[in-house]
């Protein structure tokens, strides 16, 4: 996974036929590895970080490792939100419920792409995280519907709509369409043995 990573290539680890400690002990383990070489090699061998590519780490229900009751001493996914951009590590946190996460670290956070949420603890969260005022938005935030979002980061003066469109009609679209590739190397599999 990290010589893939050093490579440039895009790594997907599919976790979702794992229990929950599982999952949390697969993605804990990749990230951190990912970040030790990282930091390692920008403390260490500041040519080899220079070519190293920027690292994006997505967490699906980022809540589960993200929020306020997580020990801090032993989860690894505060400091990526923390110190990683400097070692050219990311985090992506996608989340239904922004108000279970940590408020330190989603202050953290310099874009967020906002899709509908009706409840309004959870958009009241993202009002106080954001870098730009969205205070405003709260109706529109309520009635986005599927594959549209509001784009607020620090670039940008205001939130900006999006529109996502989905991933199979893209691909339907491509001449030729793309192949998948299953490839797990052994050590991976070994994970998860």
């Amino acid at each position: 996974v990290v010589r893939d990573l050093q490579d440039g290539k895009v790594v997907l680890i599919d976790v979702s036929g794992l229990g929950a400690t599982e999952e949390v002990l697969v993605a804990s383990f990749l990230t951190r590895t990912v970040l030790d070489e990282w930091s390692s090699a920008y403390l260490e061998e500041p040519e080899v970080h220079e070519r190293l590519p920027v690292v994006a780490i997505a967490l699906e229900e980022a809540q589960r490792v993200l929020s306020r009751n997580r020990d801090r001493e032993s989860n690894v996914f505060p400091r990526v939100a923390r110190e990683g951009r400097k070692f050219k590590v990311g985090l992506c946190a996608v989340t239904q419920q922004p108000k279970l996460l940590d408020d330190e670290l989603l202050s953290q956070f310099n874009t967020f792409f906002v899709l509908g949420l009706a409840d309004e603890k959870d958009r009241n969260i993202l009002r106080s995280s954001s870098k730009q005022d969205i205070s405003a938005l709260g109706p529109e935030i309520q009635t986005l519907m599927p594959g549209e979002c509001l784009v607020a980061n620090l670039e940008a003066p205001f939130a900006v709509p999006a529109k996502v469109h989905l991933y199979e009609d893209v691909v339907r679209a491509c001449d030729p369409p793309p192949t998948r590739m299953e490839a797990a190397p052994a050590n991976v599999s070994a994970l998860v043995d």
